[in-house]
């Protein structure tokens, strides 16, 4: 079977619960954009696909030829995740990507501390028994 851009992209977008919508918006393009992507009738720009390939934790070449089960790099024996992509929103609002949401069980109202190391990056965990002392 032949592996196509459109229905990689379409399919990553679905498993993730994104909307055409919300791709524009990661992408910096139109939704009619996306969805012609999607539709096979045009594709992304390069940069457009870099930005894609991170937001979703892929390779470029992956995206692009593989199977979508290659795309998901899912190693059972590790703990770690590379979720992809958001943009900081007005205020300081971050939209986590919906896996991270589902694999840590998030929910709206949960306390979230964000932890920091200028040369390591920025972390947020969830706070939970002892751990919500910190926030007092």
């Amino acid at each position: 079977m032949k592996v196509t851009l459109s229905e990689n992209l379409k399919t990553l977008r679905t498993k993730n619960k994104l909307t055409l919508e919300d791709i524009a918006e990661i992408a910096g393009v139109s939704r009619q954009s996306v969805a012609k992507w999607e539709s096979g009738a045009s594709y992304p720009v390069i940069d457009n696909l870099v930005t894609l390939s991170q937001y979703y934790g892929v390779s470029l070449d992956a995206l692009v030829h593989k199977p979508i089960g290659c795309l998901e790099q899912v190693d059972p024996q590790s703990d770690r995740y590379l979720f992809g992509l958001t943009h900081l929103g007005a205020n300081g609002t971050i939209k986590l990507p919906p896996k991270a949401i589902d694999i840590f069980e998030l929910s709206e109202g949960d306390l979230l501390l964000v932890v920091g190391d200028k040369t390591q990056g920025i972390a947020i965990v969830k706070c939970d028994g002892v751990n919500d002392v910190i926030a007092d």
